[in-house]
């Protein structure tokens, strides 16, 4: 038994339109256009635990049990990208890490079970503005990663919330190694609609 998502349409998915002329794989695509990546509206802790649970209970209405095969393959991803954001933190001095979600209102009409507070503003068609979260991780000496607005949990439910619906997670780490003028290093993550979490390379790596 395979639990499969219906793709979206105007959602980015990794696998499709190889055919087109204008495909190009993923070291070749273009780069984000910077705005694109910057979050305008802060999804909070409670907003993002709100669309993780609205997510699972529309699976759960539409493939039954299997629901739990999908909040496990988001898991893996969210997973993935929490190990991501820790290591460029434990390798500077500052990070920072702008998430940007995919959102969109998945509330289930008139559900006989399950009664849950309405979708936040953010879903509304004719919100245009991006959302998501502006973190900031630093390097403890002893090897672990601080973050210096919001509290772990946080930054875990956001992220939960970017391998559900899709999204990018954008890092610039400025280095350990005390220069002058700090360059910082930066890279991109985007997650799929279906699940693909891919490093999305930048010009100059062109």
């Amino acid at each position: 038994m395979v639990a499969v998502r219906p793709s979206i349409e105007g959602l980015p998915l990794s696998c499709t339109g190889t055919a087109s002329p204008r495909f190009r794989p993923s070291p070749l695509r273009l780069a984000a256009v910077p705005e694109d990546l910057l979050p305008e509206v802060t999804m909070t802790q409670a907003e993002a635990e709100l669309m993780i649970s609205l997510y699972l209970h529309l699976e759960s209405h539409r493939v039954g049990p299997l629901w739990a095969t999908i909040d496990a393959q988001a898991a893996a991803i969210r997973d993935r990208l929490l190990a991501i954001v820790t290591t460029a933190g434990a390798a500077g001095s500052r990070t920072d890490i702008n998430i940007t979600v995919a959102v969109r209102d998945i509330s289930v009409d008139q559900c006989p079970h399950r009664v849950f507070d309405p979708a936040p503003a953010f879903t509304d068609l004719d919100e245009t503005r991006t959302v998501g979260l502006h973190e900031v991780a630093h390097a403890h000496k002893d090897g672990t990663v601080g973050l210096e607005e919001h509290g772990h949990e946080y930054l875990r439910a956001v992220l939960t919330c970017v391998a559900l619906y899709g999204g990018t997670v954008h890092l610039a780490t400025v280095p350990l190694d005390g220069s002058a003028v700090p360059v910082a290093t930066e890279s991109l993550y985007r997650v799929h609609y279906d699940w693909r979490c891919e490093l999305v390379e930048d010009a100059e790596q062109r």
